[in-house]
């Protein structure tokens, strides 16, 4: 598939922060897209809004499956994938997880940066906690 117009990022890096109807037709289909692949016990582990791109139609394609796995409710993940400003608190404190709450929260986070047009916290306050989650993981 090819998604000439390019990313969500770029498009917010153009106009700042979304109107409240386009971010939420927006939100609509990326909504579709994780509720789909939870149901087939796929997690992404790697939403962002760089990842999310608008075919020739604007709708929205979802991409780069490269961290994504299968996940069952009896095992728990434990890597960290992503990236820190999309990241949920138990990838940043180094624990175990199921799958879909990582996305959920990277979902949460993109929903945000859509309608405000910035991230919800401050790059600072990621690096201090993405150092002191390995700091933790290292004791």
């Amino acid at each position: 598939m090819h998604c000439n117009t390019g990313e969500v990022f770029d498009h917010l890096l153009r106009i700042g922060r979304m109107p409240e109807k386009e971010a939420q037709k927006l939100f609509r289909q990326l909504f579709s897209a994780v509720e789909y692949c939870h149901q087939k016990n796929i997690v992404h582990r790697d939403l962002k809004a760089e990842n999310l791109l608008f075919d020739e139609n604007n709708n929205l394609k979802l991409a780069d499956f490269g961290f994504a796995n299968v996940f069952n409710t009896e095992c728990h993940l434990d890597t960290f994938c992503g990236s820190p400003p999309y990241a949920a608190p138990e990838l940043l404190s180094g624990q175990k997880y199921h799958g879909p709450e990582v996305d959920v929260w990277a979902l949460g986070v993109i929903l945000y940066m859509l309608v405000c047009g910035r991230l919800p916290f401050e790059a600072y306050t990621l690096k201090v906690s993405f150092v002191e989650s390995f700091e933790y993981l290292r004791y």
